[in-house]
């Protein structure tokens, strides 16, 4: 484990007891000779945070800061509008045993990123917001790429609505998150599943493209070589096999990845907080209280925020 992204959410207390832990925690995980730690933090809390990676032998620690562009919070005429947070990132041996992919030029190494904030954010099957520190994945993108080497692995503690998560995937890393809040948790995953199913829609879409151009550029090339009359006979002849013979493709359920049937399509099974518009196995679905056919992410957050909040499911 290389790499390491400590997200304290802004209203938690740091202290000494909860930093020597987490430095413990990430110390048994760790495989590689060098590592990289980022910890958000409030500024009141920088001598904690320093202490403790002292303590730990990381070393070179640099503070960054995030603007927030465009936030307008609701503060007294009389007051500064808080825009600005910040972090610090260190260095095990040394920073100059990590990786870095920054050039020679200081310009392009400023401890400082610019960015909105999220207006729009996670939320629980009951409309309740995930997460209402939720950073944009722009700033953690932005954190790792500086330093990441294809297929570098990124453990995200508290990884909450995701946005740290989404940013190191998207700078190429691979990801573990940890979430102990068991209401995230299930949401975050429900969420990461259906953007991965979206981008499989996606690449099976280009993959459709670039095979359907394939097809034309062939077709084009048998026009080319035979009689005008010949080739276009044999052209609707292709068409009319290829209906014929090709399969109707089914999407894929968006719970366990797999193809749904055609009586799962003729069912309409779905969840009633997800997709409507993609269909489900039935035996992947679960009867909420109101009769529904739910996911189970969602059927977890149901009963979470039901009138009883006995149990939850794990």
């Amino acid at each position: 484990m290389p790499y390491g992204i400590l997200d304290v959410e802004w209203d938690v207390q740091i202290t000494q007891e909860f930093l020597d832990t987490f430095f413990r925690q990430l110390t048994a995980t760790k495989s590689s000779e060098s590592s990289i730690v980022i910890l958000y933090h409030k500024p009141a809390d920088t001598q904690l945070v320093l202490t403790a990676l002292t303590k730990t032998a990381y070393s070179q620690a640099s503070h960054f800061f995030w603007h927030k562009t465009g936030h307008s919070s609701p503060t007294p005429q009389s007051s500064y509008t808080s825009t600005v947070e910040m972090g610090t990132i260190a260095f095990q041996p040394d920073r100059t045993k990590c990786n870095w992919n920054l050039g020679a030029d200081p310009r392009g190494r400023h401890n400082f990123i610019e960015c909105p904030a999220v207006t729009t954010y996670l939320k629980h099957a009951d409309g309740s917001i995930v997460n209402p520190c939720q950073k944009p994945p722009e700033l953690s993108q932005w954190l790792v790429s500086n330093h990441i080497k294809p297929g570098t692995n990124v453990l995200v503690i508290g990884a909450g609505a995701g946005g740290d998560v989404l940013g190191a995937l998207e700078a190429g890393a691979d990801v573990v998150a940890i979430e102990k809040d068991h209401r995230q948790f299930v949401t975050l995953g429900a969420e990461l599943c259906r953007l991965a199913a979206e981008e499989n829609e996606d690449d099976g879409a280009e993959d459709y493209k670039e095979s359907d151009k394939k097809s034309r550029s062939n077709k084009s090339e048998t026009r080319d070589a035979g009689t005008s009359e010949s080739t276009s006979k044999q052209t609707k002849g292709q068409k009319a096999s290829n209906q014929t013979n090709a399969p109707d493709k089914l999407p894929d359920c968006l719970i366990c990845g797999d193809e749904v049937t055609k009586d799962d399509v003729a069912k309409g099974i779905v969840c009633e907080s997800c997709d409507k518009n993609r269909i489900l196995h039935e035996k992947c679905v679960q009867i909420a209280p109101n009769g529904k056919h739910v996911c189970p992410s969602h059927a977890v957050n149901l009963q979470s925020v039901g009138p009883s909040q006995q149990s939850q499911t794990y």
